[in-house]
């Protein structure tokens, strides 16, 4: 997006196209709700949208080079408060949280529940039994496999909940 030569209407436009691509349009129009309340940096070099703010935490980062946005933790919370278990979601066992927060990868055999829609290299939200979030990753296993027990690291971890930013 051009800071200077697009209007809001057309940011919210380019949101609702890109939301729908990387997710669906359900998700897309959950996410867009927030819209009103969203703040942009645009990337100073090419003027292109950089990053959505809400509630002056980063709720999402444009990835030019994907085409697709990377959720933040604020994006994690609000469509885990908007969608149903396991929609974008890895369910993982309780009694490994604590290092799936330090951002340790997500193990097939500790995985309790997880969104039969997601696809290799989508993100997923790791939440707990609980449905409280722990971290953001990629997925590097089909979920099909992840519920057979394939032993090994099925979703690499971006960021866990104790690297947020106070």
């Amino acid at each position: 997006m051009w800071l200077n030569q697009r209007s809001r209407e057309e940011i919210r436009s380019f949101l609702i196209a890109v939301f729908g691509f990387q997710f669906d349009d359900k998700i897309a129009s959950i996410l867009i709700e927030a819209f009103p309340q969203m703040n942009f940096q645009f990337s100073r070099k090419t003027k292109k949208i950089k990053y959505i703010f809400l509630n002056e935490e980063v709720f999402a980062a444009y990835r030019p080079q994907t085409g697709k946005f990377s959720l933040g933790f604020g994006a994690a919370e609000y469509l885990i408060e908007h969608t149903e278990t396991p929609r974008l979601r890895a369910v993982v066992q309780s009694d490994i949280q604590d290092f799936i927060k330090s951002g340790k990868s997500v193990f097939s055999q500790h995985v309790v529940n997880i969104d039969p829609l997601l696809h290799i290299g989508d993100e997923v939200i790791i939440v707990n039994e609980n449905d409280e979030l722990l971290a953001l990753g990629k997925l590097t296993y089909p979920p099909f496999y992840i519920t057979q027990n394939v032993k090994g690291s099925c979703i690499k971890v971006r960021k866990g909940i104790n690297a947020r930013s106070k």
